[in-house]
C-alpha cells in the first residue's frame, strides 16, 4: 500500500515538473517571438519613414516646379515616376535592413489656376450690372465688356470696342459703342452702334442709331435711323422721322414714318399707315399704303424669300475665381494658429529657408521681423530671418488682427511677392509691390497703392533697397536681371474662395480716388467708392449670393502706357526661375495613397 503511494507521489511529480517545463518553454518561445516581432516592426517603421520621406520630398518638388528629385546617396529610398497619359505616380521604397515599403502618389498637372482673360476682354462681369456711373476704357484695342447677365446702362461708357451680354441690353444714355450682342432683348434709347445682333426684340427710340441690325425677333423702330435691318420676326416702325436704308423682315412690315425707307423686303404683308415717306418695297404677301403717295413704289411677289442667317448667341466662358488654386504660390502665407497668433509660411524667398515663421522684434527692439519663435513680450526668441514689412516707424507694426479676424495692413510696404491671407484683408496705407488674395473679402482704403508683381517688374521685386537680397526666387533671375512673370503676377486683387460647394467672401470694395496697378478679380461683387483707376482688367465672377452689381462711381480702365513686364490678359512670360522650372509646368496631387509592406508594387 506505501508502494502505491509513493508511485502516486512519484508521478504526480513529475507531472507538475513536465508541466512547469512546459511552460518555461512556452515563455522563452513567447519571448523570442515577441523579440522578433519587435525587431520587425522597427525595421518596418524605419523603411516607412524613409519611403514617406522620399515621397514627401518629391510631392513638394513637383507641387512646387513640376520637377522630379533623384534617389539619394547613400539609398535611404528610391523613387520611381510612371507616366499614364495625363497622370504621374510617384513610387517611393524605403529600405532598413531586408524590409520594403513603398507608397504612392498620382499626381495630375495643375490645371487648377483660372485662366486668363482674354487679350481684349478689359471687363468681364457674372451676373447683372446696373451702371449710373461711368465706365471709361483708355488704350484697349477692341476693348471688350462681357456680362452674363442683362446690362443696364443709365450712366455712360467710354472707349469700348464691344459690348456683350447673355440677358438684356438696356441703353438710356448716350454711348459710342462699335458692337451690341444679347442673347435676350436690346433696347437703344440713345447712341450710336455699328453692329447690333440680338436673339430677341430689337427696340430703338429717340436719337439712337444703327449701321447694321439683326434681331431674330421683332424690331420696333423708333430711333432716328438703321443702315441696315434684318428681322426675322416683325417690324412696327414707330417714329414719325425714322428712316432706313435698307429693310428685310420674314414677318410682316408696319410703318408710321414719313422718313425714308430706301429699299424694303418682307415675306408677309406690308402695311403704312398714314401718308407715308420714300420707299420701295418688295412683298411676298398683302400691300396696305396710300396710293395717292407716288413715293411709295410696291412690288407684290408672293412666294417671296426673304433669306436671314440668325444671329450667333453669347457665349462666355465663365472664369473661376478661387482664392485656393492660388494658396501654394504665395511667398507670404498668413493664417492664425489655434491660439490665435499670427503664423507667415514662407516660400521660395531667397534668404529665408521655407517654412513657418512668427512676426515679432528684433535684437534693436524693432517690429515687423520673421523667426522661428516669440518671446511673451514680443521680443523674437530664436534669430531673425528677414524683415517682413515696414511700420510707420520702426516701432509701429505693419499687419494687425482686428477685434472681427480682419487683417488689417497699415505701414509703408509689405516684402514684395505673392500674399495670401486666410480671411478678410484691409489694406491701408503704404505703397506695395505685392499681389494680394484673400480667402475672404478685401477692402481697400485710405491712401494705398498696390502695384502688381508684373506691372512693377524687376526693380521692384528683385532688387528692392528696402528688403536687400529678400525676393521670390521663381520671380527674378539675378544672373540676367530679369522678371520671370508669371499668370499670378498679373494680379493686384484676388478675393474669395469655395469651401466644398459653398463660396465665401469674394467682395472687392475700392475706396474712393484710387490706382490699382494689376489686374482685379472680385469672386462676388466689386465694390467702388468713386474715381477709380485700375491700370488692368476686371473679372467680377458673381460665384457667391450675389445681388446685381450697382455701379454709380465713375471706374476708369486704363491700359495706356504699360509696362512690358505686365500682359494683363495673357500669361505672364519668362525664363526658368533660379534652381527649377515654371510654375505652369506644377503638378497637384490626387486624394489618397496606399501603403505595401511586402515589397514594390
Amino acid at each position: 500500500m506505501k508502494k502505491q503511494r509513493g508511485a502516486v507521489s512519484l508521478l504526480a511529480i513529475v507531472t507538475v515538473l513536465a508541466l512547469a517545463a512546459l511552460v518555461v518553454l512556452y515563455g522563452a518561445r513567447h519571448v523570442v517571438l515577441e523579440h522578433f516581432n519587435a525587431q520587425a516592426q522597427q525595421r518596418y517603421h524605419v523603411a516607412l519613414g524613409n519611403a514617406e520621406e522620399g515621397l514627401a520630398l518629391a510631392s513638394k518638388a513637383l507641387e512646387l516646379d513640376g520637377s522630379r528629385p533623384d534617389s539619394p546617396e547613400p539609398t535611404r529610398y528610391t523613387l520611381r515616376y510612371q507616366e499614364n497619359e495625363d497622370q504621374l505616380r510617384v513610387i517611393s521604397t524605403g529600405f532598413s535592413d531586408n524590409s520594403t515599403v513603398s507608397v504612392q502618389r498620382t499626381f495630375v498637372r495643375d490645371t487648377a489656376t483660372p485662366p486668363p482673360p482674354s487679350s481684349s476682354n478689359a471687363m468681364q462681369i457674372n451676373h447683372d450690372l446696373n451702371l449710373s456711373g461711368s465706365i471709361k476704357i483708355k488704350g484697349g484695342k477692341d476693348a471688350k465688356i462681357s456680362v452674363d447677365g442683362d446690362v443696364t446702362l443709365n450712366g455712360s461708357i467710354q472707349g469700348v470696342d464691344t459690348l456683350l451680354a447673355t440677358g438684356d441690353i438696356t441703353i438710356g444714355g448716350n454711348q459710342t459703342v462699335n458692337v451690341l450682342g444679347a442673347n435676350g432683348n436690346i433696347y437703344l434709347r440713345n447712341g450710336e452702334y455699328q453692329r447690333v445682333s440680338t436673339l430677341g426684340n430689337l427696340t430703338t427710340v429717340d436719337s439712337a442709331r444703327i449701321g447694321v441690325a439683326l434681331a431674330r425677333g421683332n424690331a420696333s423702330v423708333g430711333g432716328r435711323h438703321i443702315d441696315q435691318l434684318q428681322a426675322i420676326g416683325e417690324v412696327n416702325v414707330t417714329g414719325g422721322a425714322s428712316s432706313l436704308g435698307s429693310l428685310e423682315a420674314q414677318g410682316s412690315v408696319t410703318s408710321r414714318t414719313s422718313g425714308t425707307i430706301s429699299t424694303l423686303k418682307t415675306e408677309r404683308n406690308l402695311t403704312v399707315e398714314g401718308w407715308g415717306g420714300v420707299m420701295n418695297a418688295e412683298v411676298g404677301g398683302k400691300a396696305s399704303y396710300n396710293q395717292n403717295n407716288s413715293s411709295i413704289k410696291v412690288r407684290l411677289e408672293p412666294g417671296l424669300k426673304v433669306p436671314i442667317t440668325p444671329p450667333t448667341p453669347v457665349t462666355l466662358q465663365r472664369v473661376r475665381v478661387d482664392a485656393n488654386d492660388y494658396e501654394r504660390l504665395a511667398h507670404y502665407h498668413f493664417s492664425r494658429d489655434t491660439a490665435g497668433k499670427i503664423l507667415v509660411r514662407v516660400r521660395s524667398v531667397h534668404g529665408i529657408p521655407d517654412g513657418d515663421y512668427r512676426v515679432g522684434k528684433n535684437a534693436n527692439n524693432h517690429e515687423n521681423y520673421l523667426c522661428r519663435t516669440v518671446r511673451s513680450d514680443g521680443r523674437c526668441d530664436s534669430p531673425t530671418v528677414g524683415r517682413l514689412c515696414q511700420g510707420f516707424s520702426d516701432w509701429n507694426r505693419c499687419l494687425e488682427v482686428d477685434s472681427k479676424g480682419n487683417w488689417v495692413l497699415n505701414g509703408e510696404s509689405l516684402a514684395p511677392g505673392l500674399a495670401w491671407f486666410d480671411g478678410n484683408l484691409q489694406a491701408g496705407n503704404g505703397t506695395y509691390y505685392n499681389s494680394f488674395f484673400a480667402s475672404g473679402d478685401i477692402l481697400n482704403k485710405d491712401r494705398h497703392l498696390v502695384y502688381a508683381l508684373n506691372y512693377i517688374g524687376y526693380a521692384g521685386v528683385c532688387a528692392n533697397a528696402a528688403y536687400p537680397g529678400q525676393y521670390p526666387t521663381d520671380y527674378c533671375n539675378t544672373h540676367t536681371q530679369q522678371l520671370l512673370g508669371q499668370t499670378s503676377g498679373n494680379i493686384a486683387y484676388l478675393a474669395g474662395h469655395y469651401q466644398d460647394s459653398r463660396y465665401i467672401g469674394g467682395n472687392i470694395t475700392l475706396g474712393s480716388s484710387n490706382t490699382v496697378h494689376g489686374n482685379v478679380m472680385a469672386g462676388n461683387r466689386l465694390n467702388s467708392g468713386g474715381s477709380t483707376v485700375i491700370k488692368g482688367y476686371v473679372t467680377v465672377a458673381s460665384q457667391g449670393a450675389a445681388s446685381s452689381n450697382n455701379w454709380g462711381g465713375s471706374t476708369t480702365i486704363d491700359l495706356t502706357n504699360l509696362p512690358d513686364s505686365f500682359k494683363p490678359g495673357q500669361p505672364g512670360e519668362g525664363e526658368q526661375p533660379e534652381g527649377g522650372g515654371s510654375n505652369s509646368a506644377a503638378y497637384r496631387a490626387l486624394p489618397g495613397s496606399w501603403i505595401d509592406g511586402g515589397g514594390e508594387p
